[in-house]
């Protein structure tokens, strides 16, 4: 029986693949002003991803959050933050190739009939 786990590519890896595709890519991070002040128990973090460093809009933008009592929480609240872009371009190129597979067979199917 398989689990979640044996798909799982990390942070890591899926951010290599980005950087292939996108040698010229940007990234940016905020903290936002919410979660800086002293009665907000958990880090607000906004990342931005832009395919090219003169796109003057992001491509995909994300958010995440982390329980301030937790060890290393910024650090983990952009790294899920990053995930989130990094998840749905993913799935974003699956469904992308999955249609133009589809549209390939029905093409040849037409062609065929």
């Amino acid at each position: 029986m398989s689990s979640y786990l044996d798909d799982y590519v990390s942070v890591q890896d899926r951010l290599k693949e980005f950087i292939n595709a996108y040698p010229d890519y940007r990234i940016k991070t905020h903290i936002l002003a919410e979660s800086l002040v002293a009665n907000c128990d958990v880090y607000i973090i906004k990342t931005e991803l832009y395919r090219t460093e003169a796109d003057l809009h992001p491509w995909t933008t994300g958010l995440s959050s982390e329980s301030k009592s937790k060890q290393y929480a910024l650090e983990l609240a952009e790294t899920g933050s990053l995930d989130e872009h990094l998840t749905l371009l993913a799935t974003l190129r699956r469904s992308i190739k999955g249609q133009r597979s589809q549209l390939k067979r029905l093409s040849q199917r037409l062609r065929n009939s």
